[in-house]
């Protein structure tokens, strides 16, 4: 086995263990671990509340060391999908640390939601309020055909885990 694939399927590992995080993490079945999916909540207090939506990371032969593409799968309003997300990291393999891992890089993707001035590939700055509560709405409906998530069979249990992992953070 190639070392950078221990290295990937460890990350993978501890992503998926995360039991109380505002994500959930998932693998092909074909066992392709250079593909991992992710389901993650709209953050409280934007337009995007509510909301469960899925993308994918793309990790390249140089991961853990270079950073993978990131990929939205399902319409948000936020991310266009279907093209790599450009961010500075990405672009500038200077500013990417592998301790980042796949838990920070799914957290990363979660804060953009709320920003409005990030700006880069793939990112719609100023999004149109009625079609993301159009996308809010459908999002809990969302089943991915690569990777057999259904988020009508956790949409309740990821609002739960939610609510409690913002209160533990709010209490420190």
């Amino acid at each position: 086995m190639h070392p950078n694939q221990r290295a990937v399927i460890n990350h993978i590992k501890y992503a998926m263990q995360q039991q109380n995080s505002p994500y959930k993490v998932f693998t092909l079945p074909n066992g392709n671990f250079r593909e991992v999916h992710f389901s993650l909540r709209g953050p409280k207090g934007t337009i995007f509340e509510g909301g469960l939506y899925h993308g994918k990371l793309v990790l390249s032969d140089k991961y853990p060391y270079e950073a993978p593409d990131m990929v939205f799968i399902q319409e948000s309003g936020k991310f266009e999908i279907g093209g790599a997300i450009c961010l500075s990291f990405r672009e500038n393999p200077n500013l990417w640390s592998p301790s980042l891992g796949i838990n920070g890089l799914i957290r990363s993707l979660q804060s953009l939601f709320g920003d409005e001035e990030i700006q880069g590939i793939k990112i719609i700055r100023h999004p149109d309020k009625e079609q993301v509560a159009r996308y809010v709405e459908q999002s809990r409906a969302f089943k991915c055909s690569a990777c057999g998530c259904d988020h009508s069979k956790f949409y309740d249990d990821i609002q739960k885990v939610t609510d409690e992992f913002d209160s533990l953070h709010q209490q420190k």
